[in-house]
């Protein structure tokens, strides 16, 4: 791996205690109490970090904190190359990968780091095995057929690729029609690949609120984790309630999880269902609640709650949702809920590390990123 000079770019990091508010770069961030639940929130405390990047980062659909949460990993799918970014050094690497030819890895939609020796890229049909060097040393093409409606693999920060054993589970994203009961009924959201023979083999239904009622293409969306009891913890964009499914069991079924919040609310069912309508769909979207990121730190469960926006915001076009952090413990009940001043925390690239929960937050400045870190008292 080519280190980068140091001084070049200088890369720096700066942690920055404070309580109730945090600030970065000349933008302000103000935190609220939480209107939904009156959970211990003072036994959480916040800092922020901000890190240094170049002319070249971009914001990443997929990254991960690696090595020990002490650097962050980046598919930077504009120039095609492979970035590393140590959170607590200068060290700073970029490692460009090729297009086409033995080592291509063009058309790729999304990379998901495993280790230095094996990172996985997925793109239409096809799975490709890289090192951090760049260099491929596997492709598997596998057969979506039997799987339906044209299915892509999906690697984002809120859905990572499951490794168990000789298998890799990915999310699935749905090109079907929402307002079709047959199609809705026959989706799946998961789909494993068995590494050895390339068999693909699809499981997972949706809800039953979601195979009844139509509420838009922007509702498909979902966010999963596998917590330590090997359990896919899934949220749908569109419910309150979480759902599970056991990854050890053969029958792999969709179990709901109750929660209690009793101020949190599903979003409500198109009232046109027959309209499908860009313009409509998505002012739905924006004017309903919205349940779009769950992550998991081996302890507690963090999602995101995006609010709906106003009438006077749809209108302007200013269409980006504050957002609600909440926090479960183990047995999923709410131990943090907060809301955020701010419409701006990234909610495709939050991290679990072991103080906590690490999100990008952006600002006005291009020459850094910057990180809203919450952690709890011990």
């Amino acid at each position: 791996m080519k280190i980068i000079d140091s001084c070049q770019f200088n890369l720096k990091v700066i942690v920055v205690i404070c309580s109730c508010f945090f600030s970065c770069g000349s933008e302000k961030f103000e935190v609220a109490p939480s209107e939904f639940y009156e959970v211990a929130i003072t036994d959480f405390n916040y800092d922020t970090l901000q890190l240094k990047i170049d002319s070249l980062t971009v914001i990443p659909q997929n990254s991960q904190l690696i090595q020990g949460d002490s650097a962050l990993f980046v598919f930077n799918k504009s120039i095609s190359s492979l970035e590393f970014y140590n959170l607590h050094t200068s060290e700073f690497s970029r490692v460009r990968l090729e297009v086409d030819g033995p080592n291509g890895i063009g058309g790729t939609t999304g990379l998901y780091y495993i280790s230095k020796d094996t990172i996985i890229g997925a793109r239409v049909n096809q799975l490709i095995f890289l090192n951090s060097e760049g260099k491929v040393f596997k492709r598997l093409e596998i057969s979506l057929d039997d799987l339906g409606m044209y299915p892509d693999i999906m690697v984002q920060g809120t859905k990572p690729v499951i490794k168990r054993g000789d298998s890799l589970i990915f999310g699935l994203f749905p090109h079907l029609d929402p307002h079709n009961g047959d199609h809705l009924s026959n989706w799946k959201s998961f789909v494993e690949i068995d590494l050895k023979s390339g068999v693909a083999s699809s499981f997972g239904d949706l809800p039953k609120e979601m195979i009844d009622n139509v509420y838009g293409i922007n509702f498909m969306n979902f966010s999963f984790v596998m917590n330590q009891n090997e359990e896919l913890v899934i949220s749908f964009t569109p419910l309150k309630d979480l759902f599970k499914i056991d990854l050890n069991s053969k029958e792999r079924n969709l179990e709901r999880i109750p929660l209690k919040s009793p101020n949190f609310s599903n979003a409500e069912k198109l009232p046109d269902e027959d309209n499908n309508e860009m313009r409509y769909v998505m002012r739905h979207y924006l004017f309903q609640p919205s349940f779009d990121a769950l992550f998991f730190d081996g302890e507690s469960y963090l999602r995101v709650l995006q609010e709906p926006i106003s009438e006077g915001e749809f209108e302007s076009m200013s269409w980006a949702k504050k957002k609600t952090l909440i926090i479960y413990n183990d047995q999923f009940e709410a131990i943090y809920s907060r809301e955020f001043n701010s419409k701006s925390l990234s909610y495709n690239m939050i991290f679990p590390y072991k103080k906590g929960y690490l999100g990008r937050i952006t600002s006005k400045s291009e020459e850094h990123f910057q990180f809203l870190s919450i952690q709890k008292n011990e």
